[in-house]
């Protein structure tokens, strides 16, 4: 309970920090009332695949160690982790964990495997798309990132490499306190690296930070801001890192300071990078709230038709 109040607070003083800090780039909120409904659609249905390739990286990773799940299952999983996210600071996988301990008899070190090798999946490839994007801008236009930019990504590219790469089983040699979980942890991580599945983790991994780009850039349209993909790729992808730091709800102001950040390489200014990020926020937010309403319900009417009509005496 102290440590759900801990996060909470965290994200509030790191909320109120952003609001001071950003609030000279909001002067073009007002735009967002202005959206084209195709924009909103567009934004909400890449968002559903999203979540549904979110929750196949689950289901392969678990597939690898013996203990399969369906495809709805998945999906189901994904939406309420995303909507748990929602509510308290990084509290999604823990939803996660405890459903398949109980439901599953999932053990807590396999499923930290699986967490494990895809967030370093996820920074990996996302990390590698922004250091070749940042190569390539800078070789074009002379205006090179950051040295500490390069020097972050370079040093998060080498440690997710070789954390995916890594002979896990040298974990056994601890001998101190939690060994036995740590010592499980890394037979399952070495195990999910050693099958074919990882290279199906990757390219969905790659494939979700394309369409979250795509997500970003159909919101640049929805509101009539003209910008270049090979920008909005970087801001996207600068903002799915946020996810690592973030102590926020779904990295909420990490994201957008993000982007905001690669305003200059999309062409566009700092508030309507801004603008833009709050509009997606918006809209993704609110397809994960529906749809989890949706799912509950679903599974509300069908316990219900399920459950014996008591007979009359």
């Amino acid at each position: 309970m102290n440590r759900r109040w801990l996060k909470i607070t965290l994200a509030i003083v790191a909320l109120a920090v952003f609001a001071y800090v950003g609030r000279s780039y909001f002067g073009d909120m007002h735009r967002i009332t202005d959206a084209h409904w195709l924009g909103v659609l567009g934004i909400a249905l890449i968002h559903v695949l999203t979540l549904a390739l979110q929750g196949w990286t689950f289901k392969c990773g678990l597939d690898a160690l013996g203990e399969s799940i369906s495809d709805k299952e998945s999906f189901h999983l994904s939406v309420f982790s995303s909507y748990a996210n929602l509510l308290v600071p990084r509290s999604g996988f823990g939803t996660l964990a405890l459903y398949l301990k109980k439901i599953r008899n999932t053990a807590l070190a396999d499923f930290g495997s699986v967490l494990l090798i895809n967030a370093a999946l996820f920074a990996f490839s996302a990390a590698a798309a922004a250091v070749i994007v940042l190569a390539i801008s800078g070789w074009a236009t002379g205006h090179h990132a950051p040295g500490w930019l390069l020097s972050g990504l370079t040093v998060l590219l080498v440690i997710s490499g070789l954390a995916v790469s890594a002979r896990w089983t040298i974990v056994e040699l601890y001998r101190g306190p939690g060994c036995g979980f740590l010592h499980r942890l890394g037979r399952a991580s070495a195990k999910l690296v050693a099958s074919g599945n990882v290279w199906r983790l990757g390219v969905l991994h790659v494939t979700m930070m394309l369409l979250r780009a795509w997500r970003l850039q159909i919101a640049f349209w929805a509101l009539s801001i003209d910008v270049n993909f090979s920008g909005v790729l970087l801001a996207s992808v600068l903002g799915d890192l946020a996810f690592v730091i973030a102590v926020t709800p779904t990295a909420l102001g990490f994201r957008e300071a993000a982007i905001a950040f690669a305003a200059a390489q999309m062409g566009t200014s700092t508030s309507l990078a801004v603008s833009t990020a709050v509009f997606d926020r918006l809209v993704f937010s609110l397809t994960v709230v529906v749809v989890a309403k949706v799912l509950v319900i679903a599974s509300l009417r069908k316990r219900t038709a399920a459950s014996p009509t008591p007979r009359p005496t």
